[in-house]
């Protein structure tokens, strides 16, 4: 058998040897060594990471483009190995990069308005066809509408041979040269991505020159990676896919993914949560395929993770036919939906008191994003003069000479088919100080963008057409032949920022995206005080804390019967912790209202998990019920305190939030931070980074916090009760019994020294 086997593989050796024998390019993978290139090479001054060599058996050359009106001088690309950018071959990884820009250390090198490439003369025979094949990555600052198209790239095929002249009459251009044709985008990728990519042409003559280049104008940065191209005698007719791949969200785990072709032929979709890599031959993690031949295709895959980017593209396959392959694609998986909109004016803070864009989620490059403290009636602004229109904070972005494009959402439970709409104030600023003095701009109406909007089917990309935008642009701009005019907030210079539509399910989604079309040498956006209005979402009726638990987080809820207080904090605010009577499951109640141990309360509010790995009701409303109760206390072993989740605990019933009582020994106290280690025998991890000096590791035991100052002797015996709740330390998640604040002295009990 193991004879049988070589013997096989020595088979397909030959038939790999045979195949690739044919292809007619030299060094099309890049593998055979690096030169200087003979064509001009520019931004690589002062920059020792990335040195200009274009690979053994291609020739490099530029042609720089026109001036253009606006536009610094015309330059020329850098012509890089890469992924080393140091001209030393790298077995089985080199590739070939061709780029135009400034940002060396991330290899966009060369000069701005550039035009270059590689090119390669290959035998040929008259009157036969040829398949041209490679794998491609193409980068572009821009890209999709409403932007200006700033790089371009291109495969040239001239049928004569030459290869000194790019811009010859013979060379034939995809897509067409010098002006791109509409879907442009569609056709070429451009978001640095790996693909795979063919070209099919007949050759004329005994030679073919195959042709690659960059264009970049427009102050635009752009880079164009190449790979793995081969050229063949074309053998087999061509599969081609005629339209998609496009996707449609049919849950948050599933999606559908559609295409049309040309021919008969089965359907295959791979994806994956990263995009391939050349090195890795553009495979993805896992696919989905159904065998059957069509020309309409359409494959389900499901079991996705929630809140995940995922990448795929689509193969359609059929005997005697060659394969086609999509460019890659991506989508998103939404994540939980809120009840409640949340932080519209900016101004929320976490669990330590900081700032946060929580719970927006960001998309894009949103460059600062949250920017403040600058207060609405302060004194100092920030670039421009820019301050929040309401309290401190604001989402925002200010570039000088670069390029922002990005955003952030929300997703929240909504009322099917109720209107939902979305207020908003925004102010933007361009500024070109440098071009003429006195300061004259020269920067369109439109150049700083600020779009909101809302996706009623609940979808978290924002390219969807599924989403209502209201769109507003520059309020603050200068032109030619009049004065600056500073920005402003809108209302009331302004008209309000406002969009409706109508939830067409049980989701929506809040979108802010911001934007400047050219990267002129100040571009400022801001935008403030959201404001989302529409039919409120009803709480889900609850029996008990244990049923609100176990709907998860984000449910929305309402306690019907009576809850007990059992923890109120003596020196925080804007908590307390409750349990049902029964003393069966118990949760802190995140929630302003004065309260004392033992009161009676229904409650409202949103079920989430703190920075501590607790779950909490958030943005509480509580409603006192008359009479009091005396909680019930629950003993339990150390081990099992808490629950599943807990480090050293896959399994158990969850008595998080719940008035327990524990035993044990004092292995450590922490007079500085005020807690001690209580370990009955179990040796829980604590989370302690002090070390035992008789066993060298670190202590354990319960946490015991919020003694009130009477700390126990270390090595006695104590009982200690308190709400089990929880830390992080180290990515685990540790029990901690959090004592009420030496308010009640038997809370800690010494029972023998």
């Amino acid at each position: 058998m193991k004879l049988l086997r070589l013997a096989f593989l020595a088979i397909l050796a030959l038939a790999a040897t045979s195949v690739g024998a044919q292809n007619l390019v030299t060094n099309g993978d890049f593998e055979g060594g690096w030169g200087p290139p003979e064509a001009p090479c520019e931004g690589l001054v002062g920059h020792t990471t990335y040195s200009c060599c274009r690979a053994i058996g291609w020739k490099a050359w530029s042609v720089p483009l026109d001036p253009v009106a606006g536009s610094p001088i015309p330059g020329h690309p850098t012509f890089t190995e890469m992924p080393g950018g140091n001209c030393t071959v790298d077995p089985g990884n080199n590739y070939q990069r061709i780029a135009g820009g400034e940002r060396c250390p991330d290899g966009q090198c060369g000069g701005y308005n550039c035009r270059g490439g590689i090119v390669q003369a290959i035998s040929t025979q008259p009157g036969v066809e040829y398949d041209l094949d490679l794998i491609v990555k193409f980068k572009s600052t821009r890209g999709d509408d409403p932007f200006p198209k700033q790089s371009y790239w291109y495969i040239g095929i001239d049928t004569t041979g030459q290869t000194d002249d790019p811009l010859a009459p013979t060379v034939s251009w995809t897509p067409e040269y010098p002006i791109p044709p509409d879907g442009y985008e569609t056709l070429l990728p451009w978001d640095g991505m790996w693909n795979k990519h063919h070209r099919r042409f007949t050759a004329a003559g005994t030679q073919t020159s195959i042709w690659f280049m960059l264009v970049v104008r427009e102050d635009g940065r752009g880079y164009l990676d190449l790979d793995n191209i081969t050229v063949t005698p074309a053998t087999q007719p061509l599969i081609t896919i005629t339209g998609g791949p496009t996707y449609t969200r049919l849950g948050d785990r599933s999606y559908r993914i559609e295409w049309t072709t040309n021919v008969p032929s089965d359907s295959r979709v791979e994806f994956g949560k990263t995009a391939p890599t050349s090195d890795e031959g553009l495979f993805y993690e896992t696919f989905k395929y159904d065998g059957a031949l069509t020309t309409d295709h359409s494959v389900v895959i499901n079991g996705l993770d929630i809140d995940t980017k995922y990448h795929f593209r689509v193969v359609s396959a059929a005997s005697g036919y060659k394969t086609a392959y999509s460019f890659d694609d991506t989508f998103v998986t939404p994540g939980p939906a809120r009840p409640l909109f949340k932080n519209g004016g900016f101004e929320d803070v976490d669990v330590e008191g900081n700032h946060t864009l929580a719970p927006w989620i960001p998309f894009g490059n949103i460059a600062q994003g949250l920017v403040g403290p600058y207060p609405a009636s302060g004194a100092v602004g920030w670039f421009f003069n820019f301050k929040a229109n309401e309290g401190s904070y604001f989402f925002g972005f200010a570039t000088s000479y670069g390029l922002v494009d990005g955003g952030i959402y929300q997703r929240l439970q909504a009322v099917p088919g109720g209107n939902y709409t979305v207020d908003f104030d925004y102010r933007t600023q361009n500024w070109d100080f440098d071009v003429m003095t006195p300061p004259i701009g020269r920067a369109a109406y439109d150049d700083i963008q600020v779009w909101v909007g809302i996706d009623p089917t609940g979808g978290v990309d924002w390219r969807s057409p599924d989403v209502v935008w209201a769109r507003r642009w520059t309020s603050g701009y200068d032109f030619i032949s009049r004065p600056p005019v500073p920005g402003q907030w809108s209302p009331p210079a302004l008209p309000l920022g406002t969009v409706s539509a109508n939830a067409q399910g049980d989701r929506i989604t809040v979108f802010i995206r911001y934007f400047n079309k050219w990267p002129w040498v100040w571009n400022i956006a801001a935008v403030d005080n959201l404001r989302l209005s529409g039919p409120p979402l009803p709480p889900t009726q609850v029996q008990s804390i244990g049923q609100a638990r176990d709907l998860g987080q984000f449910a929305y809820v309402e306690t019907v019967n009576p809850c007990v207080v059992t923890l109120v904090p003596i020196d925080e605010t804007g908590f307390f912790y409750a349990q049902d009577l029964d003393g069966t499951a118990g949760i802190r109640v995140n929630a302003s209202d004065p309260m004392s141990v033992g009161e009676l309360v229904k409650v409202r509010g949103t079920v989430d998990f703190n920075a501590k790995g607790e779950m909490v009701l958030q943005d509480a409303t509580v409603m006192l019920v008359s009479g009091s109760a005396q909680p019930k206390v629950r003993t339990v072993k150390n081990r099992d305190a808490g629950g599943k989740g807990y480090v050293g605990q896959p399994n158990g019933l969850s008595n998080q939030g719940l008035l327990m009582r524990v035993f044990g020994k004092v292995t450590y106290v922490n007079y500085f931070e005020g807690y001690f280690l209580l370990d009955d025998g179990s040796g829980v991890e604590s989370g302690e980074t002090e070390t035992d000096p008789n066993t060298g590791q670190p202590y354990r035991g319960i946490r015991v916090t919020n003694i009130g100052g009477a700390f126990p002797l270390p090595g006695g015996y104590y009982a200690a009760r308190g709400v089990v709740t929880s830390d992080i330390v180290s990515g685990k998640k540790i029990r901690v019994l959090r004592s009420r604040d030496g308010s009640f002295v038997d809370d800690i009990v010494q029972l023998a020294p």
